[in-house]
């Protein structure tokens, strides 16, 4: 069950990517507020995996933009790299990634790849298990 917005509280984004699809969930508190999932070009099959996760976050923050931009956003990721800055050996793809994820003022956060169902709902019918942490 869907629930309303509190723009006071922060937004929690859980993102997963696959070789096929890449897919996200917003919650609230621990509640869903909207769900995003499309599938990957031939191109971003081929990206490496850490690059299509970062695409399923910035996909994700520009289709919510309306109701994300200019609020405390707490991105939960698999991804360890991530959560740090990046390198200047960073492609330009990456690197323009990262400055519209500074335009949200995103906060990263590592959670463990056992512990992501959240973003796996979409696409699975793993509904049994979800938000349990």
């Amino acid at each position: 069950m869907l629930t309303y917005l509190q723009f006071d509280k922060p937004f929690t984004v859980y993102t997963d990517a696959s070789d096929k699809q890449i897919d996200s969930v917003i919650t609230q508190k621990g509640k869903p507020l909207g769900f995003f999932s499309r599938k990957l070009t031939d191109t971003q099959r081929c990206y490496p995996i850490t690059k299509q996760e970062l695409l399923a976050i910035t996909e994700t923050l520009k289709y919510f933009k309306h109701m994300l931009f200019g609020h405390n956003i707490v991105v939960k990721t698999g991804h360890k790299i991530l959560t740090h800055e990046l390198s200047t050996q960073a492609s330009d793809r990456v690197l323009h990634q990262r400055l519209l994820l500074e335009e949200y003022g995103v906060e990263f956060q590592y959670i463990e790849s056992e512990k992501n169902v959240v973003a796996d709902v979409p696409t699975t019918n793993r509904g049994d298990i979800y938000l349990r942490q």
